[in-house]
C-alpha cells in the first residue's frame, strides 16, 4: 500500500493492529501504532509521512495499550509507547483506566508480592475472611 502511495485509513490500521494482537504479535502491533501516529521506531515500511494516519481512532490505541498490559507486555511495549504518545501526540486521548492499567502492570512483580503478603490482598487480617474490619454492621455478633 505504502509503496503504491496509498494512504492507510483508521479502519485499515484498526484491522491490522487488532489482527496482530489476536495472533500475539505484540511487537508488530506496537510498530503499526507507531507508524500510524508518526512516532519513531515504527515498522520500517511505515517510516514515511504517507503512512501517518491523522484521524486514527483513539479506541484502537486504548484497546492496544490495554491488551499489552493484560498480556504482560506493559513494561517493554505499553509504558514506552504511552510515554511517547504523551510526549509527541498530546491530542491523542488515552483513557485514565487504560493509563492505570499500563502503569500498574509495568510496576512489575514487586507490587504484586507486596499486596499478597497481607492475607491475599482482600482486606482480611491474617488471611481470615471472618476477621474483616469492615462490614459487620450495627448489632452484628460474631458467633465463633
Amino acid at each position: 500500500m505504502i509503496k503504491e502511495r496509498i494512504v492507510p485509513d483508521s479502519r485499515t490500521y484498526a484491522i491490522l493492529v487488532r489482527g496482530s494482537i489476536s495472533k500475539n504479535l505484540f511487537q508488530q502491533a506496537a510498530g503499526l501504532l507507531r507508524g500510524a501516529l508518526g512516532l519513531p521506531d515504527s515498522l520500517p515500511f511505515l517510516r514515511s509521512t504517507i503512512a501517518v494516519c491523522p484521524n486514527l481512532d483513539n479506541s484502537v490505541i486504548n484497546e492496544a495499550l490495554a491488551s499489552f498490559a493484560e498480556k504482560g507486555h506493559s513494561k517493554d511495549l505499553g509504558a514506552p509507547l504511552l510515554a511517547e504518545i504523551r510526549q509527541n501526540k498530546p491530542r491523542v486521548r488515552i483513557d485514565a483506566a487504560t493509563q492505570r492499567k499500563v502503569m500498574s502492570s509495568s510496576l512489575g512483580s514487586d507490587s504484586i508480592s507486596a499486596g499478597s503478603s497481607r492475607g491475599g490482598g482482600y482486606g482480611y487480617r491474617n488471611g481470615d475472611a471472618r476477621e474483616s474490619g469492615k462490614g459487620k454492621g450495627k448489632g452484628s455478633k460474631d458467633y465463633r
